[in-house]
């Protein structure tokens, strides 16, 4: 396994965990990706690089959930 599929596996485990997975749907977690996106923005416009790597890791978390939830309904249709 490589290490970005760790990195995708843990998320998507942390995500489970807490119950996105469960209680979310597609949508609110586009729209928490959008939000996570403009937090980026802001970021990026005040040159801060400690919170530039927050948010943008925030950003990548939030599409790596939105992905688990995909995988979550491919295989429950499977099944």
């Amino acid at each position: 396994m490589t290490r970005t599929e760790e990195l995708f596996n843990q998320v998507a485990e942390w995500a489970k965990e807490k119950g996105i997975l469960a209680n979310s749907s597609g949508v609110k977690q586009l729209e928490k990706t959008v939000e996570e996106v403009a937090e980026l923005l802001k970021a990026i416009a005040s040159g801060d690089k400690e919170q530039i790597a927050l948010e943008a890791g925030d950003v990548l978390v939030t599409l790596v959930v939105q992905a688990a939830m995909i995988d979550e309904l491919e295989n429950s249709a499977k099944t």
